[in-house]
């Protein structure tokens, strides 16, 4: 889980690509925004330093039971995201959603499937959701005691190999630059009087 973590933030930074078409990762998308304001002479309508938590769920799946059988229908990997400010005491979640972080989770989740397809990391972290999905289904309806099996040897006996997980990572750091000149012609006054033009080179 912690690879398809930083997987994820690489691919959200653009440092790394998925080569697929029309999929666009999310500091891409800042960037074209920015430009775009600039170039047709609006106020930048997007944060240049936007500071966005990302992080994988479960999507809401459903049950299918009939005769024994228990099929799992619709479970998967959903992307969430939320903007986050700086406090004294570290960042904190605002609950709320930058609109372009909104369309990136929104995109990356439609194209999980293939996203998965070409990457192996995102298809074993499906694959544990739908573990856990399955082991809450087996607890609900009691699925050992109805088998006439004891579970105490896999919850308390097998076992289970130990990682050493660490507990920081390094950041990534991304930095675009964009440079865009033009020119504000000049003007004549009611009194007669020129203002000359003003070039004007605008730097991100």
């Amino acid at each position: 889980m912690l690879e398809a973590d930083r997987r994820l933030k690489r691919i959200v930074s653009g440092l790394d690509s998925l080569e697929i078409k029309g999929f666009t990762n999310y500091w891409d998308m800042v960037f074209a925004r920015a430009k775009e304001d600039v170039v047709n002479w609006r106020p930048i309508s997007v944060p240049i330093n936007p500071l966005n938590r990302f992080w994988f769920c479960p999507s809401k799946g459903y049950f299918l039971e009939k005769n024994g059988i228990l099929l799992l229908k619709g479970f998967g990997v959903r992307l969430t995201t939320e903007r986050v400010v700086l406090t004294k005491r570290g960042r904190r979640g605002t609950g709320r959603m930058d609109s372009l972080a909104q369309s990136f989770i929104e995109d990356f989740t439609a194209r999980y499937d293939q996203i998965a397809q070409r990457e192996s990391i995102f298809a074993e972290l499906r694959s544990l959701f739908m573990l856990v999905a399955l082991a809450k289904a087996m607890k609900e309806r009691d699925a050992f005691s109805k088998a006439g099996l004891e579970p105490d040897y896999w919850l308390e006996e097998y076992p289970l190999k130990k990682y050493d997980v660490p507990l920081e990572v390094p950041g990534v750091s991304v930095v675009k630059e964009f440079k865009y000149a033009r020119t504000i012609p000049g003007r004549k006054l009611p009194d007669g009087r020129e203002v000359p033009g003003v070039r004007q080179t605008i730097h991100l």
